[in-house]
């Protein structure tokens, strides 16, 4: 049984807690006022393969590229109903090791060759190499995954960093990772600050109006970026006991802004810019192309 602690619950979190527990787990929710505390018995996963299972994305991309090799660890065949927005989302990666289908409004995957070498390319997408470092996790013996193209490096060193916590001795070399034969066990663990979701109010803050945060901390989030951004747009942010106090700040123009590797902040970035009134070069925004909206409209960025 793991504890896991602060746990926001969002759409994409909910339907993840709805799979794993179509799947075989048992999670309890106890809520807070904003968040929620798990408590999760873990799947058998020395059970034998089952038939078949029905799982639901909904419009996570995140989720089905996840779990999607877990759950061929599991089942023989998997349909996993999809929003028409995650149906349009490029999944061409996936057949390399996995047949994907798309019948009406749902994914049917099967037939997973897992290798003890497995080569994948993530440059539109580090989600699909992180389920497979879930899934490379079950399998009993060493075994390897290499990650062409990596453009989202960050997001893939969390998914390591995570499956440590819980036993998986994964090591990393550039765009290589070993995953050595551990079994999982279990943890208690505090859910820190998602970036992603707070560089908006970041923005608001160092735009309009003084807020109070609680919990900025050193992480290895790649969207942690939207605080080293900021401060050099001119971010007036002063830390005390555990709180940061941020400012109505006279933010200033930069030259360049590199969303490489931070893609999902892109957005309200494009927001800063607009609100200093100022020619900023932004690099690395093609992958916006293959999120959920679509967010690359047809401008030469």
């Amino acid at each position: 049984i793991s504890k896991i602690y602060g746990v926001p619950l969002g759409d994409d979190v909910v339907k993840t807690i709805e799979a794993i527990e179509q799947m075989g787990a048992l999670v309890e929710i106890i809520k807070k006022e904003n968040e929620a505390d798990l408590i999760i018995t873990g799947i058998d996963t020395n059970r034998k393969k089952q038939n078949s299972v029905i799982l639901n994305a909904g419009s996570s991309a995140t989720l089905f590229r996840i779990i999607a090799p877990i759950s061929l660890m599991l089942y023989e065949e998997v349909k996993i109903n999809a929003n028409p927005d995650l149906l349009n989302r490029p999944m061409d990666e996936m057949n390399k090791y996995m047949d994907v289908l798309i019948e009406e409004n749902s994914f049917i995957i099967s037939n997973f060759d897992v290798k003890n070498q497995m080569v994948v390319d993530g440059s539109v997408s580090s989600q699909y190499a992180s389920g497979l470092l879930f899934a490379l996790s079950l399998i009993g013996k060493d075994c390897e995954l290499i990650v062409d193209n990596l453009k989202s490096k960050d997001y893939l060193t969390m998914t390591k960093d995570a499956l440590n916590d819980f036993g998986i001795e994964i090591l990393q070399n550039n765009n290589h990772y070993s995953i050595k034969n551990n079994i999982f066990t279990k943890v208690e663990k505090e859910i820190c600050i998602d970036y992603s979701q707070v560089s908006h109010f970041l923005v608001l803050a160092a735009c309009k109006k003084k807020m109070i945060f609680m919990g900025l901390e050193k992480s290895n989030q790649p969207d942690i970026r939207i605080l080293s951004i900021l401060r050099l747009m001119g971010l007036n942010i002063n830390n005390t006991l555990g709180f940061s106090e941020v400012k109505k700040s006279r933010l200033k123009s930069i030259r360049i802004i590199d969303v490489t590797n931070c893609i999902d902040l892109a957005p309200i970035l494009f927001v800063v810019s607009a609100y200093v009134n100022a020619n900023i070069l932004f690099v690395g925004t093609e992958r916006l192309a293959y999120k959920e909206s679509n967010r690359k409209w047809n401008r030469n960025l």
